[in-house]
């Protein structure tokens, strides 16, 4: 499993490329929408009411994610938090039959957006391999990343991975790999010239 709301919450207020000034993700609705999205997360119900929820939510997960990374001891501050915000969903069994076989389906409901995003990262970390889990190795650069190459070998994160790492298809995992930045080229810098990969040419 890719841990995708894991990573997105972890980056969530560190600095990228394009960064001119802090981020300040929760200052509004708006920004925090907008960050989110940069990775590729759609949040459509969120209020004002939400953001303290969704920083304390943020910096645990970062926490966690850090010393998950560096193969540090774990927070339990941290775990503590993303445990208590994720406490008031709660899921619905349902039977299904399709011919001669039964079927289970699990259903959550969340009472608030930031329970749901805290929810999504405890059961991504149910799945994941956390050998996957990185971050860059670019001194200039903190962003976390997951490893989704088939050598296991990436070093270096591409911000355009982040928000495919999504899709589980071997076409995007193809595309991750070969957008893997060289020494001196992280997008959190201002990129060398380069020749135009067919990753590249996707847009």
């Amino acid at each position: 499993m890719n841990p995708s709301a894991l990573v997105t919450l972890a980056n969530l207020q560190r600095r990228r490329r394009a960064d001119t000034a802090p981020r300040a993700p929760f200052a509004t609705v708006g920004r925090a929408r907008r960050a989110l999205a940069e990775d590729g997360m759609t949040i459509t119900v969120l209020t004002q009411g939400d953001l303290p929820n969704l920083s304390g939510l943020a910096n645990a997960v970062s926490e966690l994610a850090d010393c998950l990374a560096f193969r540090r001891p774990q927070e339990n501050r941290a775990i503590h938090v993303i445990n208590e915000l994720a406490s008031g969903c709660t899921g619905t069994v349902q039977l299904s039959i399709s011919g001669r076989a039964a079927y289970s389906d699990m259903g959550w409901h969340d009472p608030d957006p930031v329970a749901g995003l805290a929810r999504r990262v405890i059961e991504e970390l149910d799945g994941t391999d956390l050998n996957c889990l990185r971050q860059c190795q670019r001194k200039e650069c903190d962003l976390l990343f997951y490893d989704m190459t088939r050598s296991r070998s990436q070093r270096w994160h591409a911000e355009k991975s982040l928000r495919m790492a999504g899709a589980a298809t071997p076409t995007a995992s193809h595309m991750i790999e070969d957008r893997r930045p060289g020494p001196g080229d992280c997008w959190c810098s201002p990129p060398r010239p380069r020749r135009t990969s067919r990753c590249d040419a996707h847009g």
